[in-house]
């Protein structure tokens, strides 16, 4: 096999094969490793922000290093300055004294002015890894790596604690695992907006949690509120500040508000509802020139709907126990729609 190297980027992967080496070395030797550039502030390195977000299976989460499951590691890095950069990710994972015993990495190009999004994922085994370093190098800039911060199996305050530094939140699939450690604690996430549309907002555990949302330029859309919509704007940034009366974990979730789904003419889709509180009423909105009805799933279970003329739908379910039904459209013609279930109460 030959190897040919051209020119400086040739030479910054000499430089990015020595780095990694040195990892790997410390592992094969059983030696520790002492970093010696802890990142503390974004301004540390140079015409580069990055944001780093925890995951854990379907969740984002606090700082704290589980067992036995997959760690997700979510890198977004911006390129402020006019030259390309290229960039690399590391996490280490060492045991109780200080040995690295395994490494995983990922790197980025990042023209002048581009924003780049890279995963690293990584399975933590039982009972040997005491503690993850996660690393970030600009090796143009940098002799090495930086310690963006460690890991270990006591959880840490994660998501930050002002506006200016929040947390970011990509992905709307993963729900959002948080502790409020104290009552002065407040957790503060950001998240950009995919579509012009309406969101739900909700705290799917917590009791005393409320969320407060403010648009791209800090501005209050909604104060403490546990469950509402609003009508965000396509890739505009927006800022959610969690607090609680009192010291506790939550999970909070953000959802485009509806369902797209695509059907062939005469196709059938069903929704399932389930509601675990009685008395509850929803509306439900689509393309009447596009879907209808299965009436024959009509009057169920002590459900009732009602179709207007403008094809939206009540439903109300007035009995004692919670309960679970369904939705049936079908497709008058083949092509797609949008689905809106909202309650009303």
């Amino acid at each position: 096999m030959k190897y040919y190297i051209k020119g400086i980027g040739g030479l910054v992967l000499i430089v990015v094969w020595i780095v990694i080496s040195s990892f790997v070395y410390a592992m094969a030797e059983n030696v520790s490793i002492t970093p010696t550039l802890p990142l503390t502030s974004n301004t540390q390195l140079k015409d580069l922000t990055i944001d780093v977000s925890i995951a854990y299976d379907d969740f984002y989460h606090e700082n704290v290093l589980l067992t036995n499951k997959p760690l997700i590691l979510e890198f977004v890095a911006q390129n402020t300055g006019v030259s390309n950069k290229r960039i690399q990710f590391l996490v280490g994972l060492y045991t109780e004294d200080n040995k690295m015993v395994d490494i995983a990495y990922s790197e980025m190009n990042i023209n002048a002015g581009a924003t780049e999004y890279v995963e690293i994922s990584k399975d933590i085994p039982d009972g040997i890894i005491e503690q993850a370093i996660v690393y970030i190098w600009d090796n143009f800039n940098d002799t090495e790596p930086h310690i963006i911060f460690a890991m270990g199996p006591t959880l840490l305050d994660y998501y930050a604690n002002d506006i200016t530094d929040a947390t970011l939140v990509k992905d709307f699939s993963k729900r959002i695992s948080g502790s409020i450690n104290t009552i002065s604690d407040t957790d503060f996430i950001k998240f950009t907006a995919s579509k012009n549309e309406d969101y739900l907002f909700s705290f799917l555990d917590g009791s005393g949690v409320k969320a407060s949302l403010y648009d791209s330029k800090q501005n209050l859309l909604v104060d403490k509120a546990t469950r509402f919509y609003e009508t965000l704007v396509k890739e505009q940034t927006y800022y959610i500040k969690i607090e609680s009366s009192k010291v506790e974990d939550y999970i909070f979730s953000i959802q485009r508000d509806g369902l797209d789904i695509s059907l062939s003419k005469g196709e059938v889709y069903v929704l399932p509802i389930v509601r675990k509180i009685s008395g509850t009423r929803f509306y439900i909105s689509f393309d009447s020139n596009y879907l209808v009805l299965d009436d024959s799933y009509l009057d169920k279970n002590g459900v009732r709907l009602e179709q207007d003329s403008n094809g939206e739908i009540e439903l109300f379910y007035s009995g004692t126990s919670d309960f679970v039904t369904v939705l049936p459209v079908r497709a008058k013609e083949t092509g797609n729609s949008r689905i809106i279930v909202r309650e009303a109460n």
